[in-house]
C-alpha cells in the first residue's frame, strides 16, 4: 500500500509542477460527499454509508484529479472490495462563435 500511495503522491506532484509552469491561473479544489449507499450505474455496490472525497487541480483548459469511494462500515463482503479510487485528466478547448442566434 505504501508503494501505491507514493506513486499517487509523485503523480500528483508532477502534475502540479507541470501545470504551475503554465501562464494561467492554477486552481485547487477539494470536496467530500457522504451518501447512504454506493450505487454505480444502477447497481447497489455497497448497501452501507460511503464517503466520496475528490480533489481537482486546474489551469487554463487543463484539469486533473482524484475521486474515491470508501465504505464507512465493514458490512460489505470483503471489506475493501467496495473501495474505489479514480484518477482522471481532461483538456477543454475554447471555441469562437461566428455570430449570435436570435
Amino acid at each position: 500500500m505504501k508503494k501505491y500511495t507514493t506513486y499517487l503522491s509523485l503523480t500528483f506532484a508532477v502534475l502540479f509542477l507541470s501545470v504551475s509552469m503554465l501562464q494561467a491561473q492554477v486552481e485547487l479544489s477539494t470536496g467530500v460527499d457522504f451518501v447512504n449507499r454506493y450505487v454505480w450505474r444502477g447497481l447497489d455496490i455497497a448497501n452501507t454509508p460511503s464517503a466520496q472525497p475528490s480533489i481537482t487541480l486546474s489551469a487554463g483548459g487543463f484539469a486533473a484529479g482524484f475521486w474515491g469511494a470508501y465504505t464507512l462500515t465493514n458490512q460489505a463482503s470483503g471489506a475493501d472490495a467496495t473501495d474505489e479510487i479514480d484518477i482522471w485528466m481532461s483538456y477543454g478547448f475554447e471555441t469562437e462563435t461566428a455570430g449570435t442566434f436570435g
